[in-house]
């Protein structure tokens, strides 16, 4: 088995220096060079390389890796970890909101199981506990997700909508406008305001909890129109949303359109954007 081994072509892609070392070491022995002259040439102390030799000896490969680190052990038993597991994935799904901080559940394992951790040792904790400090999602304060079990999904599901320029707009321009006269501009509207954001809790990896969050929030509406050939805008900007509205922004627009030209207005498909609108 050892002839069949290229130990330096394994040392070469090995990127634990330890384990290259090892490699390095078996290559010597391989070409026949004592294990003091391998000790001598690798500033390796001689027992190690009677170790490593071993170890291949009657375990091949596998023998040169490195043994599994057990550390100090824990001060938690499995019970209490647990118990500690349940009390911060319960915290995570509480309606009220909040969040568990890491002196929090320093002093919950202090007030419960009487064991002392310092806080840099709460997060390892918590991390092999597979919890991580992830952001929530929202949920609405008067939906009751026990009502809506696909609630979450429904929120993915976001309608896709593609505006596109047919050419019955242009064949319902005036006939005497000729086409390279027509300035054709873009419009919508969107809504603006403030809201709070939700904060972080720890929870288990891969999920995400759910708490309440205020979507009530002032705002105002934001009219744009672009005509991207001259890189012309026109906004208007307003706390409603109406019929009203929409025609002092078309007023707008019809204003910026020099003399002799002819401006096609291309809008999604409200139901309130009649012919009507073209009245100003």
């Amino acid at each position: 088995m050892l002839t069949e081994i290229d130990f330096i072509a394994l040392a070469r892609k090995e990127t634990n220096a330890r384990k290259k070392m090892r490699y390095l070491a078996l290559a010597h022995f391989k070409e026949g060079q004592s294990r003091t002259a391998i000790a001598d040439a690798l500033k390796i102390s001689r027992t190690s390389i009677n170790k490593w030799v071993s170890l291949f000896l009657n375990h091949g490969l596998e023998g040169l890796n490195d043994a599994r680190r057990t550390g100090r052990p824990s001060g938690l038993t499995l019970q209490q970890k647990k118990a500690l597991s349940d009390y911060i994935e319960a915290y995570s799904e509480l309606n009220k909101g909040g969040r568990l901080q890491g002196v929090d559940i320093q002093n919950y394992i202090a007030e419960h199981f009487s064991i002392e951790y310092e806080i840099s040792n709460i997060y390892r904790l918590l991390r092999e506990l597979n919890f991580s400090w992830i952001t929530c999602r929202s949920k609405h304060p008067n939906i009751q997700t026990s009502k809506h079990p696909n609630i979450q999904s429904n929120h993915k599901k976001h309608k896709m909508f593609l505006k596109s320029f047919l050419m019955e707009t242009i064949l319902n321009i005036p006939w005497q406008i000729r086409l390279e006269n027509v300035d054709v501009w873009f419009q919508d509207k969107a809504r603006f305001g403030q809201q709070n954001t939700t904060t972080r809790v720890w929870a288990r990896k891969g999920t995400r909890p759910r708490v309440v969050q205020q979507q009530q929030f002032e705002y105002a509406y934001l009219f744009g129109a672009i005509y991207p050939s001259s890189r012309a805008t026109e906004a208007l900007i307003s706390p409603v949303v109406n019929k009203e509205v929409m025609k002092l922004h078309l007023q707008q627009v019809s204003k910026a359109t020099p003399k002799g030209r002819h401006a096609v207005v291309v809008m999604n498909s409200a139901g309130w954007h009649t012919q009507e609108l073209a009245v100003i």
